[in-house]
């Protein structure tokens, strides 16, 4: 990746106030920051906030970890319940993918990654069902299985597999966790647990 692709992606959610958007966008000015772009929503159920900001790497005096510190002040300011994370589009991403049984996510992931579409590194493969070992296997990936209770019938087994689930990803240390197809509704712990870093998938 050259200079001029290289980006830096701050992504930031937190209640929702006033001043928010002006409080990042006079951080962003005053680094000197292009801003290449730009999203924001607010959820209504929540109250919560959430914006995705990507600006030309170059264009800031500083590398990612700089600006990653100068940016954990204003998040301090504008909520301790913030979440925030600042990236550089330079650095490889770990990605660790969650599936079921249908296979056409994950071969549309593989293929994109083998084919550098998409700029990240495919860690593992988790499964709550063993129908796509092979394929993960048969592209040099690590391949788990963590079994789940049909369900409704046992809920502190299904806990227990959330947790095994969760324990295995963060062996990973993944940027993103991809559920492709994954046929199991995330409890609240972990959606909090991955916020800002899982991207669900079904087509």
């Amino acid at each position: 990746m050259n200079d001029a692709s290289r980006s830096y992606v701050i992504t930031f959610s937190c209640p929702d106030r006033v001043g928010i958007v002006a409080a990042i966008s006079r951080f962003l000015a005053d680094a000197g920051a292009w801003i290449t772009e730009a999203a924001y929503a607010t959820d209504s159920a929540t109250g919560w906030f959430f914006t995705r900001q990507v600006v030309r790497a170059s264009s800031v005096p500083c590398e990612a970890d700089e600006l990653r510190l100068s940016f954990s002040r204003v998040a301090a300011t504008l909520s301790p319940e913030a979440i925030w994370r600042v990236s550089d589009t330079r650095r490889t991403k770990r990605v660790v993918v969650l599936v079921t049984r249908e296979s056409h996510c994950l071969h549309d992931l593989l293929g994109r990654a083998i084919s550098g579409e998409l700029p990240a590194q495919i860690s593992a493969v988790i499964g709550n069902n063993e129908a796509l070992r092979t394929t993960a296997e048969a592209h040099g990936l690590q391949f788990s299985f963590v079994p789940f209770p049909k369900p409704g019938t046992d809920p502190q087994a299904t806990d227990a597999a959330f947790d095994e689930l969760a324990a295995q990803v963060e062996d990973h240390n993944p940027h993103t966790v991809v559920l492709a197809r994954f046929m199991r509704v995330l409890p609240a712990r972990l959606c909090t647990a991955w916020s800002g870093r899982a991207i669900n998938i079904h087509h």
